[in-house]
């Protein structure tokens, strides 16, 4: 996954009308998503360090796994994306990971090299 900076790349790219939209969208949504499953992650983590002798460990502790299962599910999100994607989509996310020889792939080669950027 890209730098947190390259959703201001994406940010631009959106506003100047750089590429297919809904693939640009995708992709922020996907990150934006992630970080923040992430961050509730983190926070239920330390509510639980901050509960370890008291008798609301456990559910605290569930809470937390949960979270993070959640995070892992949304972070694996790209794979399907990519699954689901046209080649014109794939082409603009290759373009955007700065793939080289991307104006030459089929569509399985942009999938496999966009999996293989990340």
């Amino acid at each position: 996954m890209m730098a947190d900076g390259s959703l201001d790349a994406l940010f631009e790219r959106v506003s100047a009308g750089d590429g297919d939209r809904v693939a640009l969208l995708e992709q922020i949504n996907h990150r934006l998503t992630a970080r923040a499953h992430a961050q509730e992650a983190s926070h239920l983590l330390r509510k639980a360090r901050n509960l370890t002798v008291s008798p609301h460990f456990d559910e605290a502790f569930e809470a937390f796994v949960a979270a993070v299962r959640q995070h892992e599910s949304t972070a694996a999100g790209p794979d399907e994306d990519l699954e689901q994607a046209t080649k014109t989509e794939l082409y603009e996310m290759a373009k955007e990971a700065e793939i080289p020889g991307r104006s030459t792939m089929t569509k399985d080669e942009l999938t496999e090299a966009l999996r293989d950027s990340e």
